[in-house]
């Protein structure tokens, strides 16, 4: 009985360290893990996008996307009709322009897209500052802009980028299928969104691989869109 006091007496310390030292490995990988999707990067040093606000995709319907390859101005209003601002886009390219900071800009390819939160039968309603959340409005006869859905914008891009720890690659359209292991030295082209989920391809011409990742949950976007090859 003494002997067993004695090995309990040992053991038990030995015990509470063990557990403490794996709790706080735990805890080291838990605070040291990748967000998800916390930051946005473009594909290319000279894309602008906005950062940890542009996963926030409550209450929009889409994008609107400035289709001129040529520099070009466009109007913004106000909700009273005024107008707010006359923009020349190659502004942009001087961040001299704190007032405008939109979902996305790249001035070496003309590339400017804003988050639409609503559609009138006059104006697209667009979030014109990602920061502010600040809310202007284009007139819906700008032949400069077109709106996409955020499926279809999704679909027209370059590549995806996603956090496969917190959102992994499936074999099907459903969490309980198998789940793809991924590789980071591949670019994942997106195919089909449908509904919460985006179908991706990988790999080669003639020998593609497919799988599916989430690429929103509630009101946040879960991947990253890269515009450029």
């Amino acid at each position: 009985m003494k002997t067993f006091f004695y090995l309990v007496c040992i053991l038990c310390p030995l015990l509470l360290i063990c557990c403490t030292y794996e709790d706080e490995k735990l805890n080291n990988v838990i605070e040291n893990s990748p967000p998800i999707n916390e930051n946005f990067r473009g594909i290319e040093s000279d894309i602008i996008l906005t950062n940890i606000f542009l996963n926030n995709i409550e209450n929009t319907v889409g994008v609107l996307v400035f289709q001129s390859t040529n520099k070009a101005s466009f109007k913004l209003f106000n909700d009273n009709g005024t107008l707010w601002k006359l923009q020349d886009i190659a502004d942009f390219s001087s961040n001299s322009n704190d007032s405008i900071l939109p979902f996305a800009f790249s001035p070496d390819n003309f590339l400017l897209v804003f988050k639409c939160k609503n559609i009138t039968n006059d104006n697209y309603e667009i979030i014109v500052n990602e920061e502010l959340g600040l809310k202007k409005y284009i007139k819906k006869n700008d032949k400069k802009f077109i709106f996409e859905t955020w499926g279809k914008h999704i679909e027209s891009a370059f590549s995806v980028e996603f956090n496969s720890q917190t959102n992994p690659i499936y074999s099907e359209q459903s969490i309980v299928s198998n789940i793809i292991v991924k590789d980071n030295d591949k670019f994942y082209y997106p195919v089909q969104v449908k509904d919460d989920w985006l179908k991706i391809k990988w790999g080669e011409n003639d020998n593609w691989n497919y799988g599916w990742i989430k690429w929103r949950s509630e009101k946040k976007m879960l991947i990253e869109i890269f515009y450029f090859a």
